[in-house]
């Protein structure tokens, strides 16, 4: 689990330091940063995942100038995490810790210094220490130096081969690698699609009707959960499908109550096709270990948001779950623990992010006997709201 982050000069979070739980919602107003924090993770996660990746992520984000806080060229992107992972091996949660600093300029940017480490017992041992320029240093478990690697002053050689080098180094890459971003959009996931072993649901819901008909195919107990939740936040529906084209397409269908003829996703309601898509992400067989949701509620009608919240914060029994929401009925979910969220607010162009202080949530809970959390951020009582 990722339990702690801290970012320094990417885009508006110029300093942000973070303590994170199994469940996580972000609150705030636009603007303010939430897109900012979990577009940093998935930037970190894409570092880990293609060959030579630092550049590719700058470019398709428009440059470092771009991303670099307050454009200035001139300053380094550093990206500090603690987490606590399971080696499947030994049966046993290990701490590690990851830094990694990132120069750039106009022209280009890449990886400047990375540094990786394992808490064995009741002591920090190194895995990794590369700066440009300098050798870079691998080390396995027990603390002994992997000698037969070539020393180079490349970090990005390094952060490629991080994966190969021992099963500690690659539990930690494969866990960075498996992190999820969703932001759903309804027109990418209408048309069909050619069928396929499919089951990692993409960004934007594009790939969900190959996910679903692969569930149908292979899973029928998590498609079947699907199929009934579907059925709870829409009791329209009698029957969620995948079809065929004569191409050999596979497409989304619902049955419903009173319809002769199935409905096929390009017919289907924006909000419908999100939850369904928000159940694809959850229910899949072997869950990502952190999963992040860009505004849930999106074109999901308000009586929806508490069976949404319902599903998320159980989600959470089995993967991280990070949540960002402008929405004051999302909140509305009695079962939200005060300590899982997380306020986001904007000074002087630098995201600010807080919790509720200990005093702070003595207060809300007594406020929350007459009004509903909801309530009390829109009214401005928690904070991360326009000023």
């Amino acid at each position: 689990m990722l339990n702690k982050i801290t970012i320094k000069n990417y885009k508006s979070l110029e300093n942000v330091s973070l303590t994170l739980r199994p469940f996580n919602v972000f609150i705030g107003p636009n603007n303010a940063g939430k897109s900012n924090i979990f577009d940093c993770l998935m930037f970190l996660s894409e570092l880990m995942t293609h060959p030579r990746a630092v550049q590719q992520a700058v470019n398709s984000r428009g440059g470092f100038q771009y991303i670099v806080w307050g454009g200035d060229v001139t300053l380094s992107i550093s990206i500090d995490l603690g987490v606590s992972l399971v080696d499947p091996d030994e049966k046993k949660e290990r701490q590690y810790h990851f830094y990694i600093e990132v120069r750039g300029s106009e022209l280009g940017a890449s990886a400047s210094a990375i540094r990786l480490r394992c808490k064995v017992k009741s002591n920090w041992r190194k895995l990794l220490d590369v700066q440009r320029g300098q050798k870079g240093i691998a080390w396995n478990i027990d603390g002994e130096e992997l000698d037969r690697l070539q020393p180079r002053g490349d970090p990005e050689w390094w952060l490629e081969g991080l994966p190969y080098l021992t099963q500690a180094h690659r539990i930690f890459a494969d866990y960075v690698r498996g992190w999820r971003f969703y932001n759903f959009v309804p027109s990418r996931m209408e048309q069909a699609l050619p069928v396929r072993k499919d089951m990692d649901l993409q960004h934007e819901g594009e790939n969900l009707p190959v996910v679903l008909h692969s569930l149908h195919s292979s899973h029928r107990r998590e498609f079947g959960e699907i199929e009934e939740l579907a059925r709870v936040g829409v009791p329209e529906i009698e029957e969620l499908r995948t079809e065929l084209t004569e191409q050999g397409q596979t497409y989304t269908t619902l049955r419903e109550q009173g319809v002769p003829s199935n409905i096929p996703a390009w017919s289907m309601s924006d909000g419908t096709l999100r939850f369904l898509a928000h159940l694809a992400a959850l229910y899949t067989p072997a869950p990502p270990p952190l999963m992040a949701f860009e505004e849930p509620e999106n074109n999901i009608h308000v009586r929806l948001h508490e069976l949404l919240a319902d599903v998320l914060r159980g989600a959470s029994k089995r993967s991280q779950i990070l949540v960002s929401t402008h929405s004051p009925h999302f909140l509305d979910y009695r079962r939200f623990d005060l300590d899982d969220l997380v306020i986001v607010e904007k000074a002087e162009r630098k995201t600010r992010c807080k919790k509720l202080s200990k005093k702070r949530k003595t207060d809300v809970k007594e406020a929350l006997k007459v009004l509903t959390l909801g309530e009390m951020w829109y009214s401005g009582h928690l904070g991360g709201v326009p000023e």
